[in-house]
């Protein structure tokens, strides 16, 4: 199994006594490059008062994370991957069929709204292999398929056609909420209590 753990440095065998403390982190969600960059700083901010034992100032940060989370663009927001498979997953309209993975489906989808908008000769297709961005739509959207991807952030112009679909909740949720409550619920803390009241 792959170690996973969160530390507080007080002593460094080559710098010695560290003060303030020193948060060490290795096979969490708050240092790996696939976690969007805004997720990132949020764990990195709330897991810094759990080892601390703050307990009003973790509880004032997770509600805080979900406003600036939301307000955050599409680049650090989404998650990174790779997608492969384009021709494999596409029909002759050049629509994801059915099966294909959720990111694939999303550059699909970035794909064929250039193609169809005539958008082509402003903004390059994404290819296969090529590193995307990816954002969770909401289950009913009406572009039939369950993720949006792009290179980077998308042209303004397709933005305004698919942010209406983004499942904030969702995002929020995978990238951020549930990895903290993997750490906190050892100290018997619950980051989801906290954020409901925020989000309903």
């Amino acid at each position: 199994a792959k170690k996973r753990y969160l530390l507080l440095v007080t002593d460094d065998e080559a710098y010695g006594r560290l003060n303030p403390p020193k948060m060490k982190a290795t096979g969490l969600e708050m240092i790996k490059p696939s976690t969007p960059k805004a997720a990132r700083a949020i764990l990195q901010d709330c897991l810094k008062e759990f080892v601390y034992n703050n307990r009003d100032a973790f509880d004032n940060k997770v509600t805080q994370s979900w406003k600036s989370f939301c307000a955050s663009e599409f680049k650090v927001t989404a998650y990174n991957t790779s997608a492969n498979g384009l021709q494999k997953y596409s029909d002759a309209e050049g629509k994801a069929i059915k099966g294909a993975p959720m990111h694939v489906g999303g550059a699909i989808l970035y794909n064929y709204l250039l193609r169809t908008n005539e958008w082509t000769n402003r903004f390059p297709l994404i290819k296969d292999g090529e590193k995307v961005r990816v954002f969770k739509l909401k289950a009913k959207n009406p572009f039939g398929v369950t993720a949006f991807s792009a290179p980077g952030n998308p042209p303004d112009v397709m933005l305004k056609m698919v942010a209406p679909w983004f499942d904030w909740d969702a995002q929020f949720d995978r990238f951020v909420l549930t990895p903290l409550n993997r750490i906190v619920v050892h100290g018997n803390w619950n980051a989801s209590r906290i954020a409901q009241a925020t989000l309903f």
